[in-house]
């Protein structure tokens, strides 16, 4: 035995909690998860069992997705409040260094974009610059996996 409990011991515990229960009725994946992580279950285990990233997962413990938060984002920008708007794009750059999927660099970038009306606003410059640096970062780390445009560069 490693010293980890058996995900089909502690599933087997669970059987009797009405949380659990509710949970899987509902296909609520992120109090599964949470239930099994909270009696020892690590999520590296989790997420092999699930065939999901750890990154994935972490999105289902917390809630949330990054397009939520991310729509979220928006929201306080169309809110005026510029300081929540940059807290929750800082907070999805922290999870994630290279972005995440597709969509949701796109979506950051139309992030940045909305932001960048307010660049003269100190925090929305910091966030900014770590948004920046999070593209360069992503390009640096796929650069082998994804292909030059055709042409080359100049």
């Amino acid at each position: 035995m490693d010293g980890h409990p058996d995900p089909r011991q502690v599933i087997a515990s669970l059987l009797d909690d009405q949380r659990f229960l509710t949970a899987c009725a509902a296909r609520d994946m992120g109090t599964v998860f949470r239930l099994l992580n909270s009696r020892g279950v690590s999520t590296r285990r989790l997420a092999a069992a699930a065939d999901i990233t750890q990154g994935r997962l972490y999105d289902y413990l917390n809630g949330e997705t990054r397009v939520s938060r991310i729509a979220l984002a928006r929201t306080h920008i169309q809110c005026g409040d510029l300081d929540a708007a940059v807290s929750v794009g800082t907070d999805l750059l922290a999870t994630s260094p290279t972005l995440g999927s597709v969509r949701v660099v796109n979506q950051l970038d139309d992030l940045a974009e909305l932001l960048g009306r307010y660049c003269d606003y100190s925090p929305v410059q910091e966030y900014l610059a770590r948004f920046d640096e999070a593209s360069r970062t992503r390009v640096l780390l796929l650069a082998d996996i994804i292909p030059e445009p055709r042409g080359g560069s100049s």
